[in-house]
């Protein structure tokens, strides 16, 4: 595995995994910048900020953004965390330089048409409006909310209704400029790619970003609480959440270990079929080990009829 890591004077980080035997490279811009750093009254503009990226920018159009890169035979999208934003895309071998101009051209130069803004802000709205009606969603939204309470962590990604459908252009733009700095971004690629090309083409394109000082983060408290949404389904959806080690404790090894024992996040435990079939309660067993903040959540999530 060759893998080099550089950084440009203005505190931005380019990173390349090279495997040269491929002809196509997945590449990316990481921002560390997500719904935890929402004050309580911008609950949601990290992800309508994610939304905007591809509805204009001072030089292409979004039908112009979207057949530049399919003309290529490549692929682009975005999506937001609670802890990062993340543009990126995958192409052909000798066209991750055009790539990283679109993906550098939305991060800088969106002008956020208040028409486009209008049309995005409904479908925001409607995908808020789903989420509530899907309990495999709810219910870990519930969790975090019980795991980290008024902390930004406890509040949902897409936020909530009210505050989108009143949040302005002006508001999205003075969160983008608090929150995204040089220093808090990370250029990455994987597959048939030169490092020192890469940094050639990111110092061109975001060489100009200012380094800033970025806002600082609050280190969350993990709580025992419990909150309860009462719906009119055939199914009870449960999660139980612990908090556990850092990701650099060597205990996390373990842990992957035991998630995948336990299911894995996608796989059904090994639960006899027998016993499942003769008392039809538990459907499903689900172990995710994920990291929310500065500490990994443990969430144990069954469907039970």
């Amino acid at each position: 595995m060759s893998v080099e890591i550089s950084r440009l004077d203005n505190g931005l980080h380019v990173v390349t995994h090279s495997m040269p035997h491929l002809e196509t490279v997945a590449l990316g811009i990481w921002v560390k910048a997500g719904s935890r750093d929402e004050l309580p009254e911008e609950n949601g503009i990290a992800h309508f900020l994610e939304h905007m990226a591809f509805k204009g920018t001072k030089k292409r159009s979004a039908q112009a953004i979207a057949e530049e890169i399919e003309s290529a035979g490549g692929e682009i999208n975005a999506s937001t965390g609670m802890e990062t934003t993340t543009y990126y895309a995958r192409v052909l071998k000798n066209d991750w330089p055009q790539a990283l101009d679109i993906l550098s051209d939305i991060l800088t130069e969106s002008v956020f048409d208040p028409d486009e803004l209008e049309r995005e802000r409904h479908v925001i709205l409607q995908e808020i409006a789903a989420a509530g009606d899907t309990p495999d969603d709810l219910v870990f939204d519930l969790a975090q909310s019980a795991a980290f309470g008024s902390h930004p962590l406890g509040r949902p990604i897409l936020g909530v209704h009210d505050l989108i459908a009143k949040v302005s252009r002006d508001e999205i733009l003075a969160w983008r400029n608090r929150n995204y700095w040089a220093s808090r971004m990370v250029v990455a690629a994987a597959g048939n790619i030169d490092h020192q090309a890469l940094r050639r083409e990111a110092e061109k394109l975001l060489g100009n970003l200012s380094s800033g000082v970025p806002p600082g983060r609050n280190r969350p408290d993990f709580v025992s609480h419990t909150e309860l949404a009462q719906k009119p389904l055939d199914q009870t959806h449960m999660v139980l959440s612990f908090a556990a080690p850092g990701y650099r404790n060597p205990e996390i090894y373990r842990l992957q270990v035991l998630s995948s024992l336990l299911g894995g996040g996608h796989v059904l435990a090994p639960f006899p079929g027998s016993a499942r079939k003769a008392r039809t309660l538990l459907q499903r067993v689900l172990f995710r080990f994920r990291l929310r903040g500065c500490r990994p959540v443990r969430r144990l999530c069954g469907h039970l009829a």
